[in-house]
């Protein structure tokens, strides 16, 4: 594309990178790979924690990301916290702090401070949301126009999320379960950890970070110390996060709510067979493509269940591949002519 305005990109970048980093750095690669001028405007950020709970953590990226001189015709600012001057497109992940805030108490001047956030977002020019899920939750809670809201859908980066050969399991002849969350209260561990604690059969490996939600790491800490079928990793560098999920014979990923659930289709990248809870996000992005059970259904049978039937490493990359960057890239660029029409040429 030639006679392009430029872009502006905001993001947040944490010392250990999280989804929504992943998903910025993926607009930068795939604005650039058809050409377009992009800076980069990377927010760093603190965010301390109090009485088991992070707090404050907005406050500093919304101050970083002020401080940021941007340039060019779009600047979209990737996440409602880290909007710079001039932002004129904003990504909304989810709204579960809207929709559950008994499950995330926080200090009141957070919780209005991150109210006030999001209604600065929505009042940009346009509103990208991650899916459709998050685009009804917008305007179900919001009112806002849903012709102001765009859904573009994040994209596996396939030079990352690909079927390793390597097995770090043991050779026990269990079933080996794998989970990747940040301890956060919406995935559910409450339910997860005491029914696979029961079984003898099964092993659950933990994998993400543990920095950031205490009181939910220490709970998961006692199953490991009384349950040997329960290992929590921490965070792992790439390479061997594959190796996990790829020898894996099911990837678990139960949560109350989802913005875009991508976990199970990169593990699905990876040839792995996943078993979600049944919410509607996941019937958007995983279609009859994952295993499902709900919350009245007993976790083991689930797991015997879809062990019995599961879909073939090759069938799952293939649907997995449908999430790509040349497509990311065509509906933001949709997204951003609606701004300025050369975007669309």
């Amino acid at each position: 594309m030639k006679d392009l305005p430029e872009v502006s990109i905001v993001f947040e970048s944490p010392v250990q990178k999280t989804g929504v980093y992943r998903y910025s750095r993926s607009l930068v690669n795939g604005l650039q790979s058809v050409g377009i001028t992009v800076h980069e405007f990377p927010v760093k950020f603190f965010q301390p924690v109090i009485f088991g709970k992070p707090v404050g953590g907005w406050v500093t990226q919304q101050f970083s990301a002020y401080r940021k001189k941007v340039i060019g015709s779009i600047v979209h600012a990737t996440s409602p916290h880290v909007m710079a001057r001039r932002t004129n497109v904003v990504t909304i992940h989810d709204l579960i702090r809207h929709k559950f805030p008994r499950l995330y108490p926080t200090l009141p001047f957070d919780s209005l401070y991150g109210e006030r956030v999001i209604r600065r977002a929505l009042k940009t020019q346009r509103v990208i949301a991650v899916s459709n899920h998050v685009k009804s939750d917008i305007v179900d809670i919001f009112g806002i126009d849903p012709e102001r809201v765009d859904v573009v859908y994040f994209n596996i980066d396939s030079r990352l999320y690909y079927r390793s050969q390597n097995n770090p399991y043991p050779a026990d002849d269990k079933i080996h379960l794998v989970l990747l969350t940040d301890f956060n209260p919406r995935k559910r561990l409450n339910k997860i950890l005491p029914e696979l604690a029961a079984s003898s059969e099964m092993d659950l490996y933990i994998i993400g970070r543990t920095d950031i939600w205490p009181k939910q790491v220490s709970y998961a800490e006692q199953f490991t110390k009384n349950n040997k079928n329960i290992h929590i990793l921490g965070y792992l560098e790439f390479n061997l996060l594959r190796d996990y999920v790829s020898a894996s014979d099911l990837f678990i990923f139960h949560s109350i709510d989802e913005g875009i659930g991508m976990p199970p289709v990169e593990a699905m990248a990876c040839g792995t067979n996943t078993l979600v809870n049944d919410i509607p996000v996941f019937r958007e992005f995983l279609k009859d493509n994952s295993f499902y059970f709900n919350e009245e259904e007993s976790l083991i049978d689930a797991v015997n269940k879809a062990m019995k039937v599961r879909h073939s490493p090759e069938s799952l990359v293939k649907f997995a591949g449908d999430y790509s960057l040349e497509n990311t890239v065509k509906q933001l660029l949709e997204s951003y002519g609606k701004i300025d029409k050369r975007f669309l040429q």
